[in-house]
């Protein structure tokens, strides 16, 4: 951009006088310039190159001509905008003092009543410009400035002028409108239904930081902070900085909730909250929630169903069982897999491996939740762990399929063959191996043809789906995991496969062809021996097209994969 500083002031000459670079970010570069015919200083904002020829003069211009009607002591009011040849700007009064940002650089924390003030001034003018239509969507501490002492917000409308003048779209040539550290869920994740309620979260973001000294949400990378912002509660204010009034603190949780309608209405709402400083009546879907909350998540592969009251107390439970779509978006028919992280009972999935050039899929997590295991085919394929929000990939093997964590996460279990849904795809003879996490060393199990693994929950044997030869049938087996003989747990010349043991170690779940369908059954197991304790037995209900199960900690949910579903795709 700096090689273009003299074709801008070309473009310019006669208008503004360019005097030097301000700063610069992810939609242009900030220039201290004097307005010839007024003989001012401002501030004259150039958008990218890039930029500038994807969003088209004319649109962008329309857009920002609605922001210019906006007249508010806490805004920082437009007062000029224009093309000159390929560049497009806009101009802002020059503010000659600090932003929010340089005061928290040097301070880190604010005093609690001076963050309370700052976060008013600036309600006030969201609440003046929301009135008017105008949504900020870049509410940050570097586009809140002091003047006179006062909060003065800047680029008012710039971030909906470039959404909006794109279709809405928020990502394109490498962009993001918005800053992940303090944009809301729902801008984060492209959807088209931003409103005030958006800002509310930024001002929220800014406001926590003001008081703890950080966003609420940090991680290595955007996605890492868009995963946690989706997935994770808002971490306890008061554990940092117990001088935060617990009203203060129950206000900036509610601005911060994921669901918009869970939010204040209004900035003149959350700023009312935050002003009172009584304890404030704790919304229901709150409760529980403000200092620890259990975060309940799972990685998509494909279209999946939660199938509840499969079990109480180790037997059958009479309760019918009932299903819930956990997926909506089946993944398209091209493309690479990616892996996506979504809570349950969410609806916007995050894609943790998106900037693979190559299929990703597989993943399981690990049983503190920290990690993820899965395949991948990048850097010639093999199994990769990375952290749940998809940072810190790092290779375990060079080669194998179906990851599955051991009981205490030092260990991984896998196959040399691939089974993909249906168990009849591979013809192959597979082997299966444990791999040390941490230094990646190796051990061949002693299983013949094996795939689709699962370690018990007490870590002595791994169940198995072995196959009879290239034909589509084949019987769930165990074997010691510190090696030694298998045992088989299913027979017969129908096809039992995808095994998966119960939290308690007295089950082994898994998917069948015994007779039409592919229902569920499940059979008692010695989780030390491998004997079978009980016959299969029937699940009670049947799921169309049920082909891979998950069983919850609490023995009470399993999900269920469609066959006609495919992996998440880009």
């Amino acid at each position: 951009m700096h090689d273009l500083r003299p074709l801008l002031e070309q473009a310019l000459a006669g208008r503004y006088r360019l005097e030097r670079e301000l700063g610069h970010g992810g939609m242009g570069i900030v220039f201290l310039a004097t307005d010839v015919k007024h003989g001012r200083k401002v501030a004259l904002k150039v958008l990218r190159p890039e930029l500038s020829q994807s969003l088209g003069a004319d649109r962008f211009l329309r857009e920002i001509r609605i922001t210019a009607q906006l007249n508010h002591p806490n805004i920082l009011t437009l007062i000029d905008s224009g093309s000159a040849g390929d560049f497009m700007y806009y101009v802002l009064p020059y503010v000659d003092g600090e932003s929010l940002r340089d005061r928290l650089t040097r301070e880190t924390q604010l005093p609690v009543d001076e963050a309370l003030r700052i976060t008013s001034e600036t309600a006030d003018a969201l609440a003046y410009a929301h009135e008017a239509g105008v949504v900020h969507r870049d509410i940050k501490p570097e586009n809140i400035l002091f003047e006179a002492g006062h909060a003065v917000v800047a680029d008012f409308g710039i971030a909906q002028a470039v959404s909006e003048a794109r279709g809405g779209k928020l990502t394109e040539s490498g962009l993001i409108v918005g800053t992940p550290a303090y944009m809301s869920p729902e801008q984060a994740m492209g959807s088209g239904k931003v409103d005030a309620r958006a800002d509310i979260y930024s001002l929220a973001c800014v406001l926590y930081e003001m008081l703890a000294g950080s966003p609420p949400y940090g991680g290595p990378t955007s996605h890492a902070i868009i995963a946690r912002k989706s997935m994770e509660p808002v971490p306890g204010l008061r554990i940092v900085r117990d001088t935060v009034p617990p009203a203060v603190e129950s206000a900036i949780v509610r601005a911060l909730a994921k669901t918009p309608a869970d939010r204040f209405a209004s900035a003149r709402d959350f700023a009312r909250a935050l002003s009172d400083h009584s304890p404030l009546p704790t919304p229901r879907w709150l409760r529980g929630r403000l200092v620890v909350t259990a975060s309940v998540i799972v990685v998509i592969a494909a279209a999946a169903y939660i199938a509840l009251a499969l079990t109480r107390g180790g037997r059958a439970s009479r309760e019918r069982a009932t299903f819930a779509r956990l997926t909506g978006d089946p993944g398209e028919a091209s493309g690479n897999r990616d892996i996506y992280l979504q809570s349950v009972g969410g609806q916007n999935a995050i894609n943790l491996t998106a900037d693979s050039p190559a299929d990703d899929d597989e993943p399981a997590f690990s049983p503190d939740g920290s990690q993820i295991a899965f395949h991948s085919g990048r850097d010639s394929g093999g199994i990769f762990v990375m952290g749940r929000t998809g940072e810190a990939v790092r290779r375990v093997t060079r080669f194998g399929y179906k990851p599955a964590w051991s009981p205490d996460g030092t260990e991984l279990a896998l196959v040399t063959e691939n089974v993909e849904f249906n168990p009849q795809n591979s013809e192959s003879r597979g082997e299966l191996w444990v791999a040390n996490v941490q230094s990646g060393k190796l051990r061949r199990i002693e299983a013949t043809d094996a795939s689709l693994p699962s370690w018990s929950p007490h870590g002595q044997r791994i169940a198995y789906f072995h196959r009879l030869g290239a034909i589509a049938g084949g019987n769930v087996w165990s074997v010691p995991a510190a090696g030694g003989g298998p045992t088989a747990v299913t027979s017969g010349k129908w096809r039992d496969w995808n095994p998966v043991w119960s939290p308690d170690g007295r089950y082994l779940y898994f998917v069948s062809r015994r007779g039409i369908g592919p229902p569920a059954r499940r059979s008692g197991a010695d989780h030390h021996t491998g004997h079978v304790a009980r016959a299969p037995q029937h699940r009670r209900r049947r799921p169309a097209h049920c082909v891979q199960l998950r069983i919850g900690h609490d023995q009470r949910a399993a999900t269920r994969v469609r066959s006609r579903a495919r992996h998440g795709r880009r």
